[in-house]
């Protein structure tokens, strides 16, 4: 997949994004605007140049598929995997972590 924006095009959105998150955060603050819990524990702790990379990576995927909980937990077990766990980050990201099962030979 190509890119549709070439770099330096990239950049200058996501400063702008940047900016207007920025600001949108500062309103946080003192309003109790939807994501003001993600955004003060989350991106509120990134220095400005991380928020600024989670904000290219996210405009400039070469792939992406998002599954849900449960998408993710048949997956493994599907594949094989057993004692699979899962964990999520404020229910949005979840990790799955299972053990293949050793093969017995014969």
């Amino acid at each position: 997949m190509g890119r549709i924006l070439p770099h330096r095009a990239l950049a200058a959105m996501v400063r702008g994004i940047d900016l207007a998150l920025v600001c949108y955060m500062a309103l946080c603050r003192v309003l109790p605007l939807p994501l003001h819990d993600y955004l003060e524990n989350v991106v509120g702790r990134f220095t400005p140049e991380k928020r600024r990379l989670v904000i290219y990576d996210q405009l400039n995927p070469t792939h992406v598929h998002y599954h849900s909980r449960e998408e993710a937990e048949r997956l493994l077990t599907a594949s094989g995997f057993v004692d699979v766990r899962l964990h999520h980050r404020r229910r949005y990201s979840w990790s799955v972590v299972g053990r293949k099962p050793e093969s017995r030979r014969r």
